[in-house]
């Protein structure tokens, strides 16, 4: 039985989203539903973020970046924040 993990937004996230232009926040929104929701390899998408040795990614989206927190042990894709790739 493979495993597979559910996608949690931080409230830093769900703000960050909620000031989105309204198409870029469904494509991201959707993306992350597609990708990630469900997934069984997260890391597949995306990259390591450099000196976080605790599970740190970040996914390009367009021209956003998902920086996410991906917890094996719960099986959880802890969403930190989504913001323009050169704001993060």
């Amino acid at each position: 039985m493979t495993k597979t993990y559910t996608v949690v937004f931080s409230m830093d996230a769900v703000k960050t989203l909620a000031k989105i232009e309204e198409a870029q926040k469904i494509f991201v929104t959707a993306w992350i539903k597609d990708k990630l929701t469900g997934c069984d390899n997260p890391r597949r998408y995306g990259r390591g973020v450099s000196g976080e040795p605790s599970g740190g990614w970040k996914y390009r989206v367009g021209d956003y970046q998902v920086l996410a927190r991906i917890v094996d042990v719960d099986n959880l894709i802890y969403i930190l924040d989504v913001n323009y790739r050169c704001k993060i």
